[in-house]
């Protein structure tokens, strides 16, 4: 499926319907036969839907679209969106009543906006049957089938994962996006993953945005959001993050929010990337990953997010993948983001929590600059729940000030006196300790350790020659 693959859990389905497994969920036990590749789809909806009204424990993720329906490669079940009445209420009815499904991608905007029932010439056509009796073999409307699916979403308790997949506007003038928020929105404190894509909206869109932003904030258990190709530039940015801030770490969006996917929008543009910066300043963010893949991105847009994260010390992961306009200025930016050799104190309150920038389409030469310092801030444990620096985080300082500071600068130490000499010493029995756990590639190695807290020791001793001499004599 390319792009369009869901980040919900799987459900595979063997000779009962049951078969394989899910995330987080029960596997294939050494005693079961794993069914994924022995059975063909069925050749209709119907057996799908009473898999769902039958509300099979492995039945977790299903896609609604207008495809033909099957088991797709990743385990997840597409389904079409049914076409007849009462096959509409048997899909809202087990939908309301699930409780296994755990996410539902709705990829059927276009069967929810345009007549099911047309006549020769264009027009909507009558549900009723000659006598007046409406009849459940008659083709619903269009709108009846959007409420008999969206009815069944608001009534849902189960649902983890909502996802919307467009191909035009439907957030914007007479769009069914609204309407699908408001029904998603019913069961909003269950929500940990949020997924749109291809709903692109337009700078003038003040209302599709508000409602966007307003539906995320009720979402307070979010993890997850991932909002990809739909056009959001900076006054997106600025009304989803921003407009409607009620105290939490990412805007008003929620406060264990850590995964913030923004793949193929216009951030680069007209400022996004400040928006983005702001954000991540902020010490209540608990971002560990942001995906900011073509977005346009140039030097001075990558200056800016380096520059936010010189205080941050929770995000790990910062995917700037095919970003053409981000060159050596951009690039020297994270350099000194991740080790100012300027002095021995810069390169100790250098950034030692991100650990990859989603190098892949940059050039070799490039990617050398930057690799030696992910990968020296890799070697740490992630940092605790709540942010915070951890012992480890100080060793990979530790190591950065060994590998680019050969001779210790003591004249900075000289205020506080000749009593801080045995805490240079200690310092550097520390980093043999430290080396002996690493003895990485680019680390000194032991003679080099004792080699440089002796320098260390005579370059102080040197610079006070009033207290040492004083200390001979007594």
């Amino acid at each position: 499926m390319g792009n369009r693959k869901s980040v919900v859990s799987t459900a595979v389905f063997g000779d009962q319907g049951v078969g394989g497994g899910r995330a987080g969920g029960r596997g294939v036990d050494d005693d079961e036969v794993d069914h994924r590749n022995a059975l063909p789809p069925p050749p209709d909806c119907s057996a799908f839907l009473s898999l769902i009204e039958e509300d099979d424990f492995w039945l977790d993720n299903i896609r609604i679209g207008n495809g033909s329906p099957q088991y797709t490669e990743e385990g997840q079940v597409d389904m079409s969106l049914p076409r007849d009445r009462a096959s509409m209420k048997r899909l809202g009815r087990a939908i309301a009543g699930s409780r296994n499904l755990r996410g539902l991608c709705l990829d059927c905007l276009d069967e929810l906006t345009s007549p099911s029932a047309v006549d020769g010439e264009g027009n909507e056509t009558d549900d009723d049957d000659d006598d007046g009796n409406n009849n459940d073999d008659f083709l619903p409307s269009m709108i009846e089938r959007r409420n008999l699916l969206l009815g069944g979403i608001r009534r849902n308790r189960s649902i983890r994962t909502p996802v919307i997949w467009g191909n035009d506007r439907p957030f914007g003038e007479g769009g069914i996006g609204h309407e699908i928020l408001d029904a998603f929105q019913s069961n909003a404190s269950n929500y940990d993953r949020f997924e749109m894509w291809r709903c692109p909206t337009e700078e003038e869109d003040v209302a599709a945005m508000e409602k966007i932003a307003s539906f995320l904030v009720a979402c307070r258990n979010l993890v997850e959001v991932k909002i990809t190709s739909c056009r959001i530039g900076r006054d997106q940015l600025s009304t989803l993050l921003h407009g409607h801030a009620a105290g939490g770490g990412c805007g008003g969006l929620s406060r264990g929010l850590t995964k913030l996917d923004f793949d193929c929008n216009d951030v680069g543009i007209g400022g996004g990337c400040e928006v983005i910066a702001n954000v991540l300043r902020d010490p209540s963010c608990a971002l560990r990953v942001l995906s900011l893949r073509r977005n346009g991105i140039d030097d001075s847009g990558a200056t800016m997010l380096a520059d936010s994260l010189s205080n941050n010390d929770t995000l790990e992961e910062l995917h700037l993948d095919d970003n053409p306009g981000i060159s050596s200025g951009g690039i020297q930016a994270f350099s000194r983001l991740l080790c100012d050799a300027s002095t021995i104190n810069s390169t100790y309150h250098s950034n030692h929590t991100l650990r990859d920038l989603g190098m892949s389409s940059f050039p070799r030469e490039v990617y050398r600059t930057l690799a030696s310092n992910l990968l020296l801030n890799s070697s740490s444990p992630p940092p605790s729940i709540g942010g915070g620096c951890n012992g480890r985080s100080s060793d990979v300082g530790m190591r950065k000030i060994l590998r680019n500071h050969t001779r210790l600068d003591v004249m900075s130490l000289l205020e506080w006196d000749i009593k801080l000499l045995p805490h240079v010493v200690i310092w550097f029995d520390k980093a043999k300790r430290v080396l002996s756990r690493h003895n990485d590639h680019g680390d000194p190695n032991h003679s080099d350790i004792v080699t440089m807290k002796w320098g260390a020791i005579f370059e102080f001793v040197r610079a006070m020659p009033t207290t040492w001499h004083a200390s001979i004599f007594n």
